[in-house]
């Protein structure tokens, strides 16, 4: 996905997928040229979904892809 691509799905609940196999569930808050900024973060594993504190700042270099549940979420 192109940084472009990335800026459109501001506002929207995504879940972000890293390259080491983890997922992260929120709304995408802000995009920069190196990092997507994910707030309202719940974790997501195996057993069950764990609310994370704050904002999470996630390197587009550790993203796999992105998959927008819902426009607008924010």
């Amino acid at each position: 996905m192109t940084r472009r691509g990335v800026r459109r799905l501001r506002g929207d609940r995504v879940v972000v997928h890293s390259r080491d196999g983890r997922s992260l569930r929120g709304v995408l808050a802000d995009t920069f040229a190196d990092c997507v900024i994910i707030s309202g973060v719940e974790y997501l594993d195996e057993a069950n979904p764990v609310g994370l504190p704050g904002q999470a700042v996630v390197l587009l270099e550790n993203v796999s892809w992105i998959h927008r549940l819902s426009e607008g979420a924010a």
